[in-house]
């Protein structure tokens, strides 16, 4: 197996820990799951509703809090309609 190395902000550093830890893997393996993962699909698949709960997370996160909720979830919906039409 070859090693990659790869830089990441904290926020994203912090968020595949704690998803490795709900998952039950560990961190590498996450990481190298979406790797390989990403481009094996020219589309991205729908996520689930749990997804969609974690992207609306991940976006307020990386906002800052600066936005409400029902902000980020319609800024989630948005960009999923444009991806999945």
């Amino acid at each position: 197996m070859r090693t990659v190395e790869t830089r990441i902000d904290e926020n994203e550093f912090l968020t595949l820990t704690q998803e490795a830890k709900r998952l039950g893997v560990p961190r590498s393996e996450l990481i190298r799951m979406r790797i390989t993962s990403s481009g094996s699909t020219s589309q991205a698949a729908k996520p689930t509703a749990s997804q969609y709960l974690d992207i609306v997370s991940a976006l307020r996160k990386r906002m800052g809090n600066s936005i409400g909720r029902t902000q980020a979830e319609q800024a989630t919906a948005i960009v999923l309609q444009c991806l999945h039409g």
